[in-house]
């Protein structure tokens, strides 16, 4: 059998297109053009994932304590131990790291352990709260 080249369907579209606009009618276009704009910034909630830098990390730990640390480009500083009242000295800490980087995108991540009682949990959650801050990411685990 011999062998036949194979053309495409879409072939003689192309070449039609391509003699048509080469041909040109000799009149100037009326049609104006406008600059692409290179960035097309919609509004709305932001799931590409994190691209932050300045983030707060809270951690329940099996002997019911909470512990805080506040992660930037410019600190990194060791996890500290919030005291007792949780709720009041984890809001203080929340606000001072508020404060130190206003009108900065920030993530706040919350570790619990299996073992953390569940008004520890809340004492953490309303002191995010009192500070205006809903979104937090939040991390369990049974193995833990």
């Amino acid at each position: 059998m011999p062998l036949r080249p194979h053309i495409s369907p879409f072939l003689p579209v192309l070449l039609f297109c391509v003699v048509l606009a080469s041909c040109g009618s000799g009149k100037k276009s009326t049609q104006k053009s406008f600059p692409v704009s290179a960035v097309n910034d919609t509004p709305g909630a932001d799931t590409t994932g994190l691209p932050v830098n300045h983030y707060f990390n809270i951690e329940m730990k099996p002997d019911n304590t909470v512990w805080y640390q506040p992660v930037a480009p410019v600190i990194r500083s060791r996890p500290l131990k919030v005291e007792i009242p949780v709720k009041e000295n984890l809001s203080v800490a929340i606000r001072q790291f508020e404060e130190m980087y206003p009108g900065i995108k920030k993530a706040f991540f919350i570790k619990g352990h299996k073992d953390a009682p569940y008004a520890l949990f809340e004492s953490v959650v309303q002191a995010l709260k009192e500070n205006n801050i809903y979104n937090y990411h939040l991390s369990t685990s049974n193995d833990q």
